[in-house]
């Protein structure tokens, strides 16, 4: 049975870096070295910020499909393992939810609103994806569950 969705991915990183290449966010699903995942990133993200506008957002690195999104002057990026029933348009949309999410979250979504709450911002990841793999497809329903939590920490 094939599946079409980004739900058949497996991701091995998510990274939110700005336009200078400065790693904001950066969420690991593999186990990797703290000198290699700095190699990683940094190599990554001057990868997907030296393209061009009108090239493809998605290219392979090692074993590895890379997948990224500029919105102003952050880029997201997402490093999937790759597979027969990988969806490079499925993934991209993923990023568009995980940006837009972060967006209504925010109410304007900056770098400066990642760097200053980055565990909203890895609690918001959390609710989307699990162990690697995406589970969210609403904008509403992860924004309650985070919501809900928020309203729980308010009250301690």
């Amino acid at each position: 049975m094939r599946r079409d969705t980004a739900m058949a991915a497996s991701f091995a990183f998510v990274l939110v870096v700005n336009f200078q290449g400065k790693t904001r966010f950066s969420r690991h699903y593999d186990v990797i070295d703290c000198e290699d995942r700095a190699l990683l990133e940094s190599d990554v993200a001057k990868k997907c910020l030296c393209r061009k506008d009108d090239e493809c957002s998605f290219f392979d690195y090692r074993s590895l499909k890379i997948i990224y999104r500029r919105y102003g002057k952050i880029t997201v990026i997402i490093g999937a393992k790759q597979d027969d029933d990988l969806n490079e348009f499925a993934v991209f949309e993923f990023i568009n939810l995980f940006i837009e999410t972060l967006n209504v979250y925010f109410n304007q979504l900056t770098e400066a609103k990642i760097v200053f709450n980055v565990d909203k911002v890895h609690l918001i990841l959390q609710e989307m994806v699990s162990n690697g793999h995406p589970i969210a497809s609403s904008i509403s329903r992860t924004l309650s569950i985070v919501r809900a939590a928020d309203k729980l920490l308010a009250n301690e």
